[in-house]
């Protein structure tokens, strides 16, 4: 009898799992509901029991989202509050090494603090968005300059403002870049189009 009363249990839950709930405008029992209604019986009681199972099981997905959902949205605002101490920091660093008369020991101090705080950022999975050499991506650039380059066959980001960071696939903040883009063609930042001077030789009469 315990086995078959296990049986029945598993047999309910796996019912519940292929079951909308009334929440979501279910009004037919699935295929395996249906099934094992039939094995312990065509009541009412048979029935509620099915459908509590199939709304326990939806809410315990939703709870479990909610909560995911909760989890990211604290990481990104604390890394958010943070991001502009890394700026600062990257800032005093590039400083720090343009002035000859900076102690080598305290440049290195600095950066070894900068290394560790660009460490705790990748565990915590946020990364960096590659700009130099890479095409211009709107969705994760935003081109503060722009320059003609003949060296380039499409918007190119050739210098890094600012870095930019995403988490799980969503930009926490876009990079600042300067983009290079190929003779003959828009500017990314003014949208205007440049043309090539045209011949004195042809004017000659």
């Amino acid at each position: 009898m315990a086995r078959h009363s296990d049986d029945t249990e598993a047999e309910l839950q796996s019912a519940a799992k292929d079951m909308p709930s009334k929440e979501e405008g279910a009004m037919e029992l699935s295929p395996a509901a249906a099934r094992l209604i039939d094995q312990v019986g065509h009541g009412e009681l048979a029935e509620q029991y099915v459908r509590l199972a199939a709304d326990f099981d939806n809410y315990r997905r939703r709870t479990l989202h909610e909560l995911d959902e909760r989890r990211r949205s604290g990481i990104e605002h604390a890394i958010m509050a943070l991001l502009p101490v890394l700026d600062n920091l990257r800032r005093a660093v590039d400083h720090a090494a343009e002035d000859d008369s900076t102690p080598a020991a305290f440049l290195e101090g600095l950066r070894m603090v900068m290394k560790g705080f660009e460490d705790g950022l990748n565990e915590l999975g946020i990364e960096a968005i590659a700009t130099e050499g890479e095409p211009f991506d709107p969705t994760l650039h935003e081109a503060i300059l722009s320059e003609e380059s003949k060296e380039v066959d499409r918007e190119m980001g050739v210098g890094e403002l600012q870095r930019g960071y995403r988490y799980q696939d969503h930009v926490l903040r876009p990079a600042l870049v300067r983009v290079a883009y190929p003779a003959l063609a828009a500017s990314p930042a003014s949208g205007t189009k440049t043309t090539a001077a045209p011949d004195s030789s042809d004017d000659a009469s």
